[in-house]
């Protein structure tokens, strides 16, 4: 369990978080998790991430800022991820860089998120689309 205010390297945790066996976090500049985070294992995060209050990653959940991370040569293309509040991403998802994921959204397992999704979004697939609202 991490307390509010806690600083480890570049991540700044704005509330209690829970982060399981395992994780990566890497920031770059910064990561910065809201109240009531929760990190299940073997996930990975990295670069420039913003989370809401009460988001809730499944485990093997990937985010990273980096718009291609195959990517073997040229720029490096980075651009800023940005989490709402009550985010709930299932196992194994992918959020690449540049994307918005709105409050109150709902990610189902294994997606692929390469744009934004708007707030109350139930989302599903490989690419990912939205298939209700909550």
């Amino acid at each position: 369990m991490i307390r509010e205010g806690t600083q480890l390297g570049n991540a700044r945790f704005e509330g209690s978080a829970v982060i399981e066996q395992d994780c990566r976090i890497q920031g770059d500049p910064e990561i910065v998790f809201g109240e009531s985070f929760y990190m299940n294992a073997f996930s990975d995060v990295r670069g420039d991430v913003r989370f809401g209050r009460d988001v809730l990653l499944g485990p093997k959940v990937v985010i990273s800022d980096r718009r291609d991370p195959s990517r073997a040569s040229g720029p490096d293309e980075r651009a800023p991820v940005r989490i709402g509040d009550d985010v709930w991403i299932a196992a194994a998802c992918v959020v690449m860089g540049g994307v918005t994921i709105g409050s109150g959204c709902v990610l189902g397992a294994g997606c692929v998120v390469l744009e934004d999704l708007p707030p109350g979004s139930i989302a599903v697939g490989n690419p990912i689309r939205v298939v209700r609202r909550r």
